[in-house]
C-alpha cells in the first residue's frame, strides 16, 4: 500500500509517496501559494463511506493524500492542514 506524506516547511510543499518496499518518489513541489484546496471526499455515496482527503493545486493537478478515513478525522485534518495554509499565507502576505 502507498502512503502519501505532506511536508510544509516555510513556504515550501512536498507531497512524496512511498510504496510497499520503502521506494519514495516526489508528487509534488512548490509553495504553499500554488495549493487552491485541500478538501474532503467520499469515496462511495453512503453515510458510513470512508472519506478520503485530495490536493488540488492551482495547475489543476489532484492529489489524494489519504483514503478511508473516518468522516470526522478526515473533516478534521482538512480544516487544521487548511487553517496552517491560511496562516502562513497571511504572515507571508500572500
Amino acid at each position: 500500500m502507498n502512503k502519501y506524506s505532506l511536508k510544509i516547511n516555510g513556504n515550501s510543499v512536498l507531497v512524496a509517496v512511498k510504496n510497499c518496499l520503502g521506494m519514495s518518489r516526489e508528487v509534488f513541489r512548490g509553495s504553499i501559494s500554488d495549493i487552491e484546496n485541500i478538501y474532503s471526499f467520499e469515496g462511495r455515496i453512503s453515510a458510513f463511506s470512508p472519506l478520503g482527503i485530495m490536493l488540488k493545486t492551482r495547475s489543476g493537478k489532484k492529489i489524494t493524500l489519504f483514503s478511508g478515513m473516518f468522516r470526522d478525522d478526515a473533516e478534521e485534518a482538512v480544516a487544521a492542514v487548511n487553517a496552517f495554509i491560511a496562516e502562513i499565507n497571511v504572515w507571508k502576505g500572500f
